[in-house]
């Protein structure tokens, strides 16, 4: 059985890598109806909810921007004044083009906070809200 290894996993936004990923989830969710009434018999019935919700949670070391934190830049901008009600394509590329994946989509950047610390190397943790459908594939498309 083949395994996807997630070494050279790597998040785009807006067409730019974003740091060196050390953590990287995506969450995706949908909740349920209960059509339970009178007449049911045994266990309660449920249907799916239109209400579908995903994000995406990671956590980066910071590039040097001076020569590749246009990811990052892109990732601070999104987030930050006008540009936070901006939607921004993403991209999540995991393993090698032979077992990999690849999901991709849009969403807004709800949370980027940058963490320092003496003698240590300098992450943020970046949070977007997934706007409308993720699409799955094999990372080869």
């Amino acid at each position: 059985m083949a395994t996807i290894v997630s070494e050279g996993a790597t998040l785009s936004l807006a067409g730019a890598i974003v740091g060196q990923l050390t953590s990287l989830s995506i969450n995706h969710s949908r909740d349920t109806i209960d059509v339970s009434n009178l007449s049911t018999t045994g266990a309660k019935d449920f249907i799916a909810s239109t209400l579908y919700e995903s994000e995406i949670s990671c956590e980066v070391q910071l590039e040097n921007y001076a020569s590749t934190g246009t990811g990052q830049d892109a990732a601070a901008t999104a987030f930050d004044g006008a540009g936070s009600t901006a939607v921004v394509a993403w991209i999540i590329d995991i393993g090698d083009s032979t077992t990999g994946m690849k999901f991709n989509g849009n969403g807004f950047v709800t949370g980027f906070d940058v963490s320092v610390g003496l003698d240590s190397v300098v992450t943020a943790s970046i949070t977007i809200k997934v706007d409308g459908n993720v699409t799955a594939a094999a990372a080869a498309d």
